[in-house]
This record gives C-alpha cells, structure tokens and sequence, in this order.
C-alpha cells in the first residue's frame, strides 16, 4: 500500500469518526421536521448537513455515502426554494437516506477500508 493510501484510510477514519456524531444531530433534525413539517430550521440544518457530507465524502472516495447525500439534497432543495413543507414521503425518504449512510459508515468502520 502506497503513503497516498494510507493518509486516505486515516484521514477516511476520522471523517467517518466526525460524521457520525454530525448524523445524530441529522438525525435530530429529521425528527424535528416530521413533529413541525413547517420547521424550515431543522430543513436548513438537514440540507446543509447532507450537502457538507456529499462533498466531504466525494473526496474520501464514498461513493456510495456521497450518492445518498446527494439525493437526500435532492429532496430539501425544491422544499427550500418553494418555501413548501416536507410530505410524509419526503420525511420517509430523508430518514432511509440517514440510515443507508449510517449503516455504511459502521460498515466501513469495521471493514480493512475498502471504499464504498
């Protein structure tokens, strides 16, 4: 394995070490909004936590965490600009995109950091 490897899988490692405290306030803010769907706040907070994460994952090389958090953006963007609120479809889908996002950070965790 190259210098270049190891620095990502280090530095992979420690993304993933913040984000997952990050997604519980995510995951704070989903919840907020299906309560209030007229929380515009908690809708703030959870596009610009998907679209940092989109980002920050493309570089990492998570394709699959940076596809994910694309599409969450992708729900949050038209609600943000029409000023509407979050359908139950919309709830339902931000909360799918968390936890296929989760479920592969504790995946890559305990995997010998191959990407995803």
């Amino acid at each position: 394995m190259s210098t270049y490897q190891i620095r990502l899988l280090e530095r992979r490692a420690r993304f993933l070490e913040r984000w997952q405290t990050r997604l519980s306030g995510t995951a704070e803010a989903i919840g907020l909004l299906d309560t209030n769907r007229a929380r515009h706040d908690a809708l703030l907070q959870i596009n610009k936590d998907f679209h940092q994460l989109s980002g920050a994952a493309g570089i990492y090389e998570l394709h699959t965490v940076c596809s994910a958090a694309m599409a969450a953006e992708d729900i949050c963007i038209p609600l943000l600009r029409s000023g509407k609120s979050a359908s139950n479809e919309d709830i339902y889908s931000l909360k799918i995109f968390l936890s296929s996002i989760v479920e592969t950070f504790a995946a890559l965790k305990t995997s010998s950091g191959e990407c995803s």
